[in-house]
């Protein structure tokens, strides 16, 4: 049987998740923090980052379609912890 305690745990805070992604799969991960109980905030300026970090649970960096923009975004979030996936 599946464990899905954590699942709960999500469903009950509600995070804020960072969400930098590329145009393809943006949507995708929208859908995906929605269906799990988060809430996404899909921004990747830059200028932005450190603000959004500082009121973000979590920040998802999806690099399936690099940039230099993206990933100097990606380079200024200073924290909270980062989940990497391409």
């Amino acid at each position: 049987m599946l464990d899905f305690t954590r699942l709960d745990k999500v469903r009950r805070q509600r995070p804020l998740i960072h969400c930098v992604s590329n145009i393809v799969t943006a949507n995708d991960c929208a859908e995906l923090a929605l269906a799990v109980g988060a809430s996404p905030m899909m921004a990747q300026a830059p200028e932005e980052m450190e603000a959004i970090s500082a009121v973000s649970d979590a920040t998802v960096l999806n690099t399936g379609t690099p940039d230099a923009e993206k990933f100097r975004a990606c380079r200024s979030a200073p924290s909270p912890p980062v989940i990497r996936w391409c």
